[in-house]
């Protein structure tokens, strides 16, 4: 079992994106990271206004972090740290936020800023 905690801002701008590409994207993080957790891991997911007046996802959480030399290639299409999964899910998100002039970033507590 995972737990899921969120933290949604009371006041949130409203997106001018398609709200299915933008629950796929969602879904896509949400489903790795749960795939990537261990049993008894907790994954907290907030949503807040940005600096810019955008709406800014974050997730984080307590499992052991990304290995090293996946952090170089994380938004590589087929590229996973996971055996039999295709690594398209980071990379198809990372390209919607581009294209709704978003962006996308993945790290390890330890390198939050890579």
């Amino acid at each position: 079992t995972i737990t899921l905690a969120r933290e949604f801002s009371r006041i949130l701008p409203d997106s001018p994106h398609d709200p299915d590409q933008l629950r796929l994207a969602l879904h896509h993080v949400l489903r790795n990271a749960v795939e990537a957790l261990p049993r008894g891991a907790t994954l907290r997911v907030y949503a807040r206004a940005s600096t810019t007046g955008a709406v800014e996802f974050e997730f984080r959480d307590d499992g052991p972090g990304y290995p090293p030399a996946w952090l170089e290639r994380r938004f590589e299409p087929f590229v996973s740290p996971r055996q039999g999964h295709a690594g398209l899910g980071l990379a198809a998100v990372r390209r919607a936020l581009l294209r709704w002039g978003g962006d996308a970033s993945a790290s390890n507590a330890s390198t939050r800023n890579i």
